[in-house]
């Protein structure tokens, strides 16, 4: 009887513990979800990117496998959202070494990878929306900025637009756009965001906040 008393009283001394011990796990975990990006999402356009009340990353790269991604992709720009706001570094590096960071660390590298002879940007954000013949029909789509930039993206000189589902680079799964040229086929963009192995990426509709209308062959 004795010892059953002890050992009682010793689980309830554990108990609260084991407790405590659960609970600042998974605050820890929650805590590195919202670090990375977008992770338990089970949607993400450009247009949700920019709209987000937290940052969200964005890497703009350029192909050099015959229009794969690949860990040696040439990386243009580090490009954050947040609340209808862009801020872009443009960087002298490749996806691989931004592919695992956090969206902290990625500032905190781009900041320090810039390309010589270029500053940080930060501006107004919007969505170009690239519409077919009729007007009707969303074919594509690209973030801008709303005023000229010396740090604008690529993504200007694209003719066809496709998405990228999840797929995994170097242990992480990243999603977006594909931009390719009529004029220039060797010449093919990617803007891609960390994202989990479900998530779906998807172009965005017209009459939102931050979109405007372009026809194709206004751009």
């Amino acid at each position: 009887m004795k010892t059953r008393t002890i050992f009682l009283a010793m689980l309830l001394a554990i108990l609260p513990l084991m407790t405590v011990g659960c609970t600042t796990g998974s605050h820890s975990s929650n805590n590195a979800n919202q670090n990375s990006n977008s992770f338990g999402k089970q949607k993400v356009t450009l247009l949700s990117s920019l709209r987000s009340p937290s940052k969200q990353v964005w890497y703009e790269v350029s192909s050099s496998k015959e229009g794969t991604l690949s860990t040696d992709s040439r990386l243009y720009h580090v490009i954050f959202t947040q609340n209808g706001k862009i801020t872009s570094y443009t960087v002298n590096s490749n996806l691989s070494k931004f592919a695992n960071l956090s969206i902290d660390q990625a500032k905190e590298k781009a900041s320090k990878d810039i390309e010589e002879g270029y500053k940080r940007e930060t501006g107004q954000g919007e969505i170009q929306l690239l519409m077919d013949d009729s007007g009707n029909t969303v074919e594509g789509e690209r973030l801008h900025f709303t005023k000229e930039s010396s740090g604008d993206f690529s993504t200007y000189t694209d003719d066809h637009v496709q998405l990228i589902q999840p797929t995994k680079i170097l242990g992480q799964y990243f999603g977006g756009y594909v931009y390719t040229s009529n004029v220039y086929p060797d010449s093919v963009i990617f803007m891609i965001t960390p994202v989990s192995k479900n998530t779906l990426i998807d172009f965005d509709k017209t009459g939102q906040k931050y979109t405007k209308r372009l026809l194709k062959d206004n751009q």
